[in-house]
């Protein structure tokens, strides 16, 4: 139901307390992310950015609720994390192994994922390069 284009939702996204995922867009992609899951293998790399109210990993998203549910996990050889700002201009919001960062790592761990298998990185070089072109200008990005 839209009430105004900011308010517009395809699906009630798991209001109703069920713990099941309900709309047709939502029943799209929690199938598409089942399928992407399930054919993931050796090394695989998460991405992951948190602001306040609104941590990095969470057991309600996707992620958790369909894609890690889903992992073949004796085909994953090493998992890779790495935790961003929102922008290139903000701090961190969590870093790895704290609040919801030490969650994940121990979620990965109860599926199967050995804890030296496991890597988090915060705010690694190679993706704040990337974050740069959507904040050219920022400060963070000038060439030294």
């Amino acid at each position: 139901m839209c009430i105004r284009d900011s308010a517009c939702v395809y699906g009630d996204f798991n209001t109703t307390g069920d713990g099941k995922w309900h709309g047709t867009w939502v029943s799209f992609w929690a199938q598409a992310s089942k399928v992407y899951s399930q054919r993931a293998q050796g090394d695989i790399n998460i991405v992951l950015t948190g602001h306040q109210g609104h941590p990095a990993y969470r057991r309600d998203s996707f992620f958790s609720s369909v894609e890690m549910k889903n992992m073949r996990v004796s085909r994953i050889r090493n998992v890779s994390v790495s935790v961003l700002p929102q922008s290139v201009r903000e701090p961190l919001f969590e870093h790895c192994g704290e609040g919801s960062l030490a969650l994940l790592e121990e979620d990965l761990q109860s599926i199967g994922i050995p804890a030296g298998a496991i890597s988090c990185a915060n705010s690694p070089e190679e993706l704040m390069v990337y974050m740069c072109t959507r904040d050219p200008t920022a400060e963070e990005c000038r060439l030294r």
